[in-house]
């Protein structure tokens, strides 16, 4: 019984003792504290397990310098205050999520989380997506910025917002040109109260803002929150407002569609070729000024019809222009028949008696419209200019026989005149 005691006794001692001083190995002081603390290099640890050492791995796997290194026998991890190296992948999990922070004397900031569903957060531990990024700052800082620097030529995408009551954003794309120059700059801003909360795509040489953001560039295009659209003009004042430029379709068409009432009922533009265009709609075309202004050029494309100045063109005709028109050459291609069937032998001519006969009792010339049916129906060019020739022709065949007449008249004159003087020779 003594010798268990004594045999207690002595490991009790031998324990204190080793708590209370330093075991020196291989020249580094390792000290087993009092409060259950081990130092490496000091003999005073502050915490459980504490190492000092001085320099750095210098972002080099050197296990030289390393604070504390871990081995499978193979690979290696390395440690300093600053830093972790290692010679293979190092990999970092946790059944929690993961987060990084900036901590100092007076606290921490979280800086970055990984969720344990994949969804990363900068500023934040509760990313809303796969890829969160997010101030706390008020103020124009950029949220993200990506960035490629070869030789003088560097190249920038920002994605940036403003603050929390105007909530403007903006994407900004900055081009540093090698050799100097004004720096180019794009950008797609969401504008808030700053510019009648609309979309902005700007582009610029230079910035009005002193910390590069381009909130001020020049509007090249906008988009209101109403749906109307400016190109080249920061105040549109329809759906598509383009000033200063041509609109350009390459082999495609432009549709205007209709499309309140649930249908497609509208018109386009589309391209033929090089030197041709179309015109199509669902029914008519109206040129006009504005939509209160009457119509200049009307279309029926069903039918056919054209008008200039009226709507209205009677069944039948393709064509009507209300007023006067002037032009240098009309031709017009007749379906029907010529009237060269006057000179016809069979033809039959009517007499002057007739014609005179027809001329008392009507007004007017057989075979041709009167005045009240010219007043009501107007005249056929073609029809009347045929008209006109047949006329023309019935009285060259009248002056034909009439001068055969005078002709014959002057042959027996000239004979009654020689005889006549025959007679009187005699006498």
């Amino acid at each position: 019984m003594k010798t268990r005691l004594t045999l207690f006794i002595a490991l009790v001692l031998i324990n204190t003792l080793l708590q209370a001083q330093p075991w020196n190995y291989d020249n580094q002081s390792v000290i087993y504290s009092t409060g259950g603390k081990v130092g490496v290099g000091l003999n005073t640890p502050s915490g459980k397990f504490h190492i000092l050492h001085s320099g750095t791995l210098g972002g080099k796997a050197d296990a030289s310098k390393s604070y504390l290194t871990l081995s499978d026998g193979t690979n290696q991890m390395f440690f300093d205050v600053n830093e972790i190296t290692g010679t293979d992948q190092m990999i970092i999990g946790a059944q929690g999520g993961i987060r990084f922070r900036y901590v100092n004397s007076s606290g921490f900031t979280e800086r970055m989380s990984i969720l344990p569903s994949g969804e990363v957060g900068i500023g934040t531990i509760a990313p809303a997506g796969k890829f969160h990024v997010q101030s706390q700052n008020i103020g124009s800082q950029h949220y993200l910025t990506l960035a490629n620097i070869f030789e003088a030529t560097e190249a920038r995408v920002q994605i940036i917002a403003l603050d929390k009551d105007n909530a403007a954003s903006m994407i900004h794309l900055t081009n540093v040109p090698e050799g100097g120059g004004n720096n180019k700059h794009w950008g797609i801003h969401h504008t808030g109260a700053l510019r009648n909360d609309r979309l902005e795509f700007g582009f610029g040489t230079t910035t009005t803002s002193g910390d590069g953001n381009a909130w001020d560039l020049p509007a090249k295009m906008v988009i209101e929150t109403d749906g109307d659209v400016g190109i080249g003009t920061a105040t549109p004042g329809s759906r598509l407002d383009i000033r200063g430029g041509d609109l350009m379709v390459y082999k495609n068409d432009i549709r205007l569609l209709d499309v309140n009432n649930g249908t497609s009922d509208g018109m386009g533009i589309g391209h033929m070729n090089m030197s041709q265009m179309s015109i199509f709609a669902d029914a008519e075309i109206h040129f006009k000024e504005s939509d209160e202004m009457a119509t200049k050029v009307w279309i029926d494309l069903n039918d056919g019809q054209m008008g200039i100045r009226t709507t209205s063109v009677p069944a039948d005709y393709a064509f009507a222009v209300d007023g006067k028109a002037i032009m240098e050459e009309v031709k017009v291609e007749m379906s029907g028949s010529w009237p060269d069937y006057v000179f016809d032998p069979d033809y039959t001519l009517p007499t002057l008696e007739e014609t005179s006969a027809y001329v008392k009792a009507n007004q007017h010339l057989p075979g041709m419209p009167s005045a009240k049916e010219v007043a009501a129906n107007g005249i056929s060019l073609g029809e009347m200019n045929a008209k006109l020739l047949e006329k023309i022709e019935e009285l060259t065949l009248h002056t034909i026989r009439q001068q055969e007449m005078i002709d014959a008249l002057n042959h027996q004159n000239q004979y009654i005149l020689k005889e006549l003087a025959h007679i009187k020779d005699q006498d």
